[in-house]
């Protein structure tokens, strides 16, 4: 008996080290985001920060919107010392300015076609996105 309660106290303890990250933003750090670019890619990044209570709100509307569309996000931590470099290489070459948090950028072909310096409702957003053909109508 005290092996199976074992084992169960060692699943859930294991379990809790591990989130589960479906319907959430996909975290990347600045090389990889400027790989992205360089590759061309076209995709939605939202730059943000862990600290910023306006941030934390925002990505709860994004995680509503990946939910309902099924589509992927990124996110972009600016304040990860280590990338401060990268990140002033992304906002000088792509993303031509990052003032205020939270960003939203449309990529497109490895170029930034629109963006938003401003907390956005989940209707703001969508109206936003479908006005670029990054969701469906």
């Amino acid at each position: 008996m005290k092996k199976i309660l074992l084992v169960i106290l060692t699943l859930c303890l294991l379990g809790g080290c591990f989130k589960f990250t479906k319907g959430e933003v996909n975290t990347k750090r600045a090389k990889d985001v400027l790989k992205m670019f360089e590759n061309k890619e076209s995709f939605i990044l939202y730059a943000g920060s862990n600290d910023c209570n306006t941030c934390n709100d925002y990505r709860q509307v994004l995680q509503e919107l990946i939910k309902k569309y099924e589509i992927e996000i990124i996110y972009l931590n600016t304040k990860v010392s280590e990338d401060e470099e990268i990140i002033n290489t992304l906002t000088y070459d792509y993303l031509y300015r990052l003032y205020m948090l939270p960003s939203t950028y449309l990529i497109k072909d490895g170029k930034t076609i629109d963006m938003k310096e401003i907390y956005m409702e989940l209707e703001q957003l969508e109206e936003w996105l479908k006005q670029y053909e990054y969701l469906p109508e």
